[in-house]
């Protein structure tokens, strides 16, 4: 989105509501077909299952799968909101990921077709149970198996340890019923390197058991997306890698593995971005309620809370733009060196967003723009203090209210008295 195109949207918006946040859905489809683009001009199969616990609204989720996205679920929950986005005729790109998976949503997504990476014995002591109480035997469950590794002394609790995974196979070789497919694994790191430890510790693994065939790798998500040089700075980091850059290391390691040791049979590799995808495609949008001075320090007063906008980061300060309602441009910014901290709505000190310079007249009516802000925002909010804002999408230039804010009354009813 331009510059100006979400200036206009945030004052539309905020005509009616004190904040919001805005999904630019023309973005989120750019970044998903970039990563098609890069990983597609280093390896012919690729598959990208967006990750729906990072942001599923389902603005986002439909815009994913209209652009060839799989749908990447952990709970019943998203199961279930999959089932609601994915088109009739695409119910089967669904890979069940995660430690919890109840019997309802296994037999979901079991029915659906999708993949199921198992976490534990318990989900395939599920499966059997649902598939010994079928009676149609042609009904199948295509089988991953997520792996356990230890990165940089970094244990993981998630998934099989290497010498459990011959159990776990030999376990599923036993019916004809498990479509066994392939491995899983995903690390909590951005790197490049821990990229290449993923491919190198994947490697290891199918040479270890060269007898089962696959067809399928998913090396999870976790990669890093487009930051502002800006954002960069606060966070302290130097540089991150691009699509491609990923896209070469691990492609090129993946090819040569099985061009030298599995007759060049690629199996299709699945990416799990979220973060990536989403986070740069949100902003937060938000009125100043009021501009104050105390203890030596300048105050901007918002409608933005650290619980909305970066609920796992409670440290950085997030760049942030401030503008005017006013129509005269020598309304928008007096410059000048004084510095405002722009803070929540909350009764919590630490609940301090930004840092900005200037001078602003506080007989004028301000707002601001926060960018970067869709990873874990909208779905680990929460109605602390307020009711959570209104979410609105803008696609090809149209905005369009995608939930509207609750009153109080509502979210009293939802408590039994």
């Amino acid at each position: 989105m331009k510059g100006n195109s979400i200036i206009t949207a945030a004052k539309e918006v905020l005509s009616l509501n004190n904040s919001a946040f805005i999904i630019d859905l023309d973005k989120f489809e750019h970044n998903i077909k970039s990563m098609f683009s890069a990983f597609n001009s280093h390896y012919p199969n690729i598959e990208i299952g967006y990750s729906y616990k990072t942001n599923y609204a389902p603005s986002v989720c439909s815009c994913a799968h209209a652009n060839g996205c799989w749908a990447e679920v952990v709970s019943e929950m998203e199961v279930d909101f999959a089932l609601h986005n994915l088109p009739e005729s695409d119910l089967n790109k669904i890979i069940y990921n995660g430690p919890v998976k109840s019997f309802k949503s296994i037999k979901s997504v079991i029915e659906a077709g999708g993949i199921i990476n198992i976490d534990h014995i318990k989900d395939l002591t599920e499966i059997k149970k649902i598939l010994d109480g079928c009676n149609d035997q042609k009904l199948i469950v295509n089988l991953g198996i997520r792996l356990n590794f230890e990165y940089q002394e970094n244990l993981s609790r998630f998934g099989f340890s290497i010498d459990d995974i011959e159990e776990v196979l030999n376990s599923i070789s036993s019916s004809s019923r498990y479509n066994f497919i392939g491995f899983h694994v995903h690390l909590p790191f951005r790197s490049i390197e821990s990229f290449e430890f993923r491919i190198e510790s994947l490697i290891s693994v199918l040479e270890r058991f060269k007898s089962f065939q696959i067809s399928y790798l998913n090396i999870g998500g976790g990669f890093f997306g487009q930051l502002p040089d800006e954002l960069l700075q606060t966070m302290k980091i130097d540089g991150v890698p691009s699509y491609s850059d990923y896209a070469k290391i691990i492609c090129g390691l993946l090819t040569k593995y099985f061009q030298k040791s599995r007759q060049n049979k690629l199996p299709t590799l699945f990416l799990e971005p979220g973060s990536s995808l989403i986070a740069d495609a949100v902003f937060f949008v938000s009125k100043i309620h009021t501009i104050k001075s105390s203890g030596g320090r300048n105050y901007m007063v918002s409608y933005a809370a650290r619980h909305l906008i970066t609920p796992t980061n409670k440290n950085i300060l997030l760049p942030s733009t401030v503008y005017s309602f006013s129509e005269s441009e020598k309304d928008i910014v007096y410059h000048g060196d004084d510095t405002y901290h722009i803070t929540g709505y909350t009764c919590i000190e630490s609940d301090i967003i930004s840092k900005v310079s200037g001078y602003f007249n506080p007989d004028l009516s301000y707002f601001i723009i926060i960018p970067n802000v869709g990873s874990y925002s909208i779905v680990m909010a929460s109605d602390f203090i307020l009711p959570q804002p209104s979410i609105f999408q803008i696609k090809g230039g149209v905005l369009k209210e995608n939930r509207r804010i609750l009153t109080s009354e509502e979210i009293y009813k939802t408590f039994n008295s």
